[in-house]
């Protein structure tokens, strides 16, 4: 992931400051123990975004619809995603990306897990990368 991202990197925005007791609060307000994979991408890189590509992360204030917090309870009420995954990016229309409990990347529309779309993080970040690129 880090080569396609150190290529690209002036034009990728991200928040930092994220610490481990920021991620482990984001794991008590939500209940869940977040995959280790996705804990390195908030450490790192708090959230991401490039070209039209917006991920959700830490780093946020709690009513930002890019803190991973809020849009993973707004996505529970809405759509009752499952308690394990969270909310990565938000396609609109009750339609998200998750990252699930065992890190894999998942797709969900409409109260229905579609397909699962990578096998972690990185994976996804990559992919979408490139589909921006075009």
């Amino acid at each position: 992931m880090y080569n396609i991202m150190d290529k690209y990197k002036s034009e990728i925005i991200r928040k930092s400051g994220i610490s481990s007791s920021d991620v482990t609060k984001a794991e008590s307000d939500l209940h869940l123990i977040i995959n280790k994979n996705l804990k390195e991408y908030l450490i790192n890189y708090g959230a991401l975004s490039f070209r039209s590509m917006e991920l959700m992360g830490l780093g946020y204030s709690d009513g930002s619809y890019r803190n991973i917090i809020n849009a993973t309870k707004k996505a529970r009420a809405d759509s009752a995603i499952p308690l394990e995954s969270l909310v990565i990016e938000d396609i609109g229309e009750s339609h998200y990306i998750l990252c699930n409990n065992d890190g894999s990347i998942s797709y969900w529309g409409n109260g229905n897990e579609i397909d699962k779309v990578d096998s972690s993080i990185s994976e996804y970040i990559k992919r979408r990368i490139k589909e921006e690129l075009g």
